[in-house]
C-alpha cells in the first residue's frame, strides 16, 4: 500500500473528471471491495450528471452510484490522512469512506494513536434521518469493513443559524471530525418551523447547519465536502467564521472547503506537518 502514496501526491481534484482516469484509481486502490458482493453490475466509467437529477421525497430506490465523486473521496480521506470521518447523508459513499478509513488504520494507526487525541480513530460516524437508507447502506458495506462505520439515526428539524432559516438533525451534536461529507439531510426531511417556515417543497432547496455551530472545535487541516447543494454550501461559505477556503468544483457539481490556518499548537502542528511532508493544502 505504501507504494501507491507516491502517486496519490501528484494527483489532482481535476483528474477525476476523466473517465479512465476513474477507472484506473478503481482498479488501483480496489474500490470495489467496499461494498458486500463487489459492484460488477457497474461501469467505474459511468458518470452521472447530478445538475439534471430529480428531487423525488417518496423515491425509495437508490440512484447509481456517481464512481467518480467516491473515487474523489477516497482520494482525500487517503491523500490527507484523515483519521476520523463524518457523513451526513448515508449511501454507496459510507462503504467508500469505510474502505479509506481502512487503508489509513494500516499505514498510520501507530502514529496516530502516538500523536493525536482521537477516543476512536479511523471510524467513520453515518448520520441519515431515514432508518432506511441508513440499514440499506450498512448492509452494503463490506463485512470485513463494517467495524470502521457508526450508524447514527436522527430525526431533522428547522432551526434558525445567524437569524437565518436553516436544519439540524436533533440528536446528533458532534459532526467534528477530520472530513465532513454533506449530502444531507433530504430538504423534505424536517417539519414545519413554529414559524411555519419548511425546506420540504421542491422549489426550495437544503439548507444543513450542523457543522456552523461547531465551527470552532475543528483543527486546521480539516475539511468539509459538499455534494451538490450548492445553494448550502454559499449559506456555510457566509456564515463560517474561521479561514475555510472554499472551492466549487462546477464540473463535478460539488463544493470543497479548507481550514487553512496557522497550526493550534504543537500536536496539530505535527499532524500537518507529517502529512506528505507538510504539502497538506490541496484548495487553492
Amino acid at each position: 500500500m505504501r507504494d501507491k502514496i507516491g502517486d496519490l501526491c501528484s494527483y489532482q481534484v481535476e483528474d477525476f473528471f476523466d473517465p479512465q482516469f476513474v477507472t484506473r484509481y478503481w482498479e488501483d486502490f480496489g474500490l470495489e471491495s467496499a461494498f458486500e458482493g463487489g459492484m460488477l453490475a457497474i461501469q467505474p466509467g459511468d458518470i452521472v450528471d447530478k445538475s439534471s437529477a430529480s428531487v423525488d421525497p417518496e423515491n425509495l430506490m437508490p440512484l447509481r452510484p456517481q464512481l467518480a465523486d467516491l473515487a474523489i473521496l477516497h482520494f482525500l480521506v487517503v491523500r490527507r490522512e484523515h483519521a476520523t470521518a463524518v457523513e451526513f447523508g448515508s449511501g454507496y459513499s459510507t462503504g467508500v469512506l469505510a474502505l479509506a478509513m481502512e487503508f489509513n488504520s494500516a499505514l498510520l494507526e501507530s502514529w496516530v494513536l502516538q500523536n493525536r487525541r482521537i477516543a476512536e480513530p479511523f471510524v467513520l460516524t453515518s448520520v441519515d434521518e431515514s432508518e432506511h437508507w441508513l440499514s440499506l447502506s450498512g448492509n452494503r458495506v463490506a463485512r470485513s469493513l463494517q467495524k470502521r462505520v457508526r450508524p447514527f439515526h436522527s430525526p431533522v428539524e428547522m432551526c434558525e443559524f445567524n437569524g437565518r432559516h436553516a436544519t439540524k438533525y436533533s440528536n446528533f451534536h458532534d459532526p467534528v471530525a477530520d472530513f465532513v461529507l454533506i449530502d444531507g439531510p433530504s430538504q423534505f426531511a424536517p417539519p414545519e418551523s413554529a414559524t411555519g417556515f419548511t425546506t420540504g417543497k421542491k422549489h426550495l432547496m437544503p439548507m444543513a447547519s450542523d457543522v456552523l455551530a461547531a465551527e470552532h472545535f475543528f483543527e486546521p487541516g480539516s475539511m468539509i465536502f459538499v455534494d451538490g447543494r450548492t445553494s448550502n454550501a454559499r449559506f456555510l461559505a457566509a456564515n463560517f467564521q474561521r479561514n475555510w477556503k472554499h472551492k466549487h468544483f462546477e464540473e463535478g457539481c460539488f463544493h470543497l472547503f479548507e481550514l487553512q490556518e496557522e497550526p493550534l499548537g504543537p500536536l496539530n502542528s505535527l499532524r500537518l506537518s507529517h502529512i506528505t511532508g507538510g504539502d497538506w493544502m490541496l484548495v487553492g
